[in-house]
């Protein structure tokens, strides 16, 4: 699954990995709270989470960008999921959401600056059984290349239906 992953060409650092279900929970939810993450692995487990691969890299210029791939037993399970986190990005960040129809996704914006001094930006989106969560770190939100980050990685997954 990590061979997958779609990284820029030219990344720093890269480093990818197949993640167990505890690891999926670190990489959504990083610092959250141990009842924050027991509520997701139960979520996670009730949609028939499989198995998951991550991917981090910086480029360059010094942005980073994360992106978490899950496979799920069937597409009800992942489509549950990424409406999940969708609406936990809604509640989060009212007023930045944005939507593109074309490929399902949910995004954020979050202009808070993070410990590195960078605005992050935060899709989601199905894609058969399969959940793609891009988060892309800049000084200034920059939601057309996070988006080009989520379209490009959901181009590299197998056409829903067909095996992986």
């Amino acid at each position: 699954m990590h061979r997958l992953l779609a990284g820029p060409v030219g990344a720093q650092h890269p480093a990818s990995g197949a993640l167990d279900l505890d690891g999926a929970v670190n990489a959504v939810l990083g610092k959250g709270t141990p009842a924050a993450k027991a509520e997701l692995r139960d979520q996670l487990s009730q949609q028939g989470f499989v198995a998951a691969a991550g991917l981090s890299w910086t480029a360059a210029g010094g942005s980073r960008s994360s992106t978490l791939l899950m496979r799920f037993s069937a597409e009800t399970g992942a489509g549950n999921m990424a409406d999940h986190l969708a609406g936990d990005l809604r509640n989060a960040h009212p007023d930045t959401v944005f939507t593109d129809s074309g490929d399902l996704s949910t995004g954020v914006v979050n202009g808070t600056p993070d410990d590195h001094g960078n605005a992050c930006v935060v899709l989601v989106a199905p894609h058969g059984d399969a959940v793609v969560l891009v988060s892309y770190f800049t000084p200034t939100p920059d939601k057309a290349t996070a988006a080009s980050l989520l379209h490009r990685q959901l181009q590299g997954l197998p056409t829903p239906g067909l095996p992986w």
